[in-house]
């Protein structure tokens, strides 16, 4: 029996990821970007944390896609911090997993660091080579469960929303 959820190489797609989570994740918005990553990351996800469809999300999930690697971003507006989470083992698995804080203000810095210390893989790309993925993403509660919660806040926002 093969398991529909996965692709020929084990690699989710974030939609296949997504719908294997039961419709417990929403995602809000997709962007497949060609070209120089350290310039570009921090445009798209203050374009994402300034978008009206999603002002009303006090924190703000992002799936980034580099180099087959999916990390987690996330931020938080009460008190403008930006984090990165990503399990994946660093400095050829000498090391482990990285979290790293800053604030929205150092977006720039923090997507140079996140370029230098978790993908520096695109530094020997050319731009045209450099591609990454990234989706807004937003929980929305265990639809599928008979759990209760009493403190999940569930926003509705429009399919197709635009950065």
């Amino acid at each position: 029996m093969t398991n529909a959820f996965l692709p020929a190489l084990d690699t989710f797609t974030i939609p296949q990821g997504i719908e294997a989570l039961g419709g417990v994740i929403h995602e809000i918005d997709y962007r497949s970007v060609r070209g120089v990553t350290w310039k570009l990351l921090p445009q798209h996800i203050q374009h994402a944390v300034d978008s009206e469809f999603i002002a009303h999300l006090p924190v703000v999930f992002f799936v980034l896609i580099i180099v087959e690697r999916a990390v987690l971003i996330v931020h938080e507006r009460e008190n403008g911090s930006i984090a990165i989470l990503d399990s994946h083992s660093h400095v050829q698995g000498k090391k482990g997993a990285v979290i790293a804080i800053s604030h929205i203000a150092n977006l720039r810095q923090f997507c140079s660091f996140i370029c230098q210390n978790l993908f520096s893989e695109v530094y020997k790309m050319a731009p045209e080579q450099m591609l990454f993925e990234i989706s807004c993403i937003q929980y929305c509660g265990p639809e599928k469960s008979n759990e209760v919660e009493t403190n999940t806040v569930k926003a509705h926002v429009r399919s197709q929303p635009s950065f």
